[in-house]
């Protein structure tokens, strides 16, 4: 197994340079509306988000496949941080950014992200597009146990709770 990880070091420089060549700039991404800060071009923007369905994938957005991915078993834990750090890269030169817990491991990160590429996704000239996973149901939650829903929805709706039980921790000697 060492051996088609090694082997695999050339692919992955390839694969980290066509990451890069695909980095994007929104102002050259097809946009209907023109980009002139103007505020009300930016809520336009906003009501096509949320009434329209996004034409293209995220892959056809930025020319790669989600087959030019190896398999995450046959790379080394090294090979896919650099892969996962560039992929972040990819994403917020085309305004995007993804939802995912911080404890979440980096390694599984990769099993998150190369399937963006074959999701639908507005591209978005002013602000930043936020891909979300999760649907805080914590019972179906892709993060599994990193999730961090089960706190947001206890936070939001018992918010007594979340205070009282701060209390009684700062009481304890």
């Amino acid at each position: 197994m060492r051996t088609i990880r090694k082997g695999m070091q050339s692919y992955v420089d390839y694969l980290l340079e066509d990451i890069q060549n695909a980095e994007g700039n929104v102002d050259d991404y097809p946009n209907p509306l023109s980009s002139n800060d103007d505020p009300v071009d930016h809520f336009m923007e906003i009501e096509r988000m949320v009434l329209e369905d996004p034409l293209n994938t995220f892959g056809e957005t930025c020319g790669l496949t989600r087959e030019q991915f190896p398999p995450f078993e046959k790379l080394s834990k090294q090979q896919v941080k650099k892969i996962v750090r560039a992929f972040y890269s990819l994403l917020h030169s085309w305004n995007l950014d993804v939802v995912i817990p911080k404890k979440f491991p980096e390694e599984e990160r990769y099993n998150i992200l190369v399937p963006l590429l074959d999701r639908k996704t507005h591209i978005v000239k002013n602000g930043i597009g936020y891909i979300e996973f999760c649907e805080y149901e914590p019972k179906i939650c892709p993060f599994g146990s990193w999730c961090d829903c089960k706190e947001f929805l206890d936070e939001k709706f018992n918010p007594a709770e979340k205070g009282r039980s701060r209390k009684s921790k700062s009481s304890s000697p």
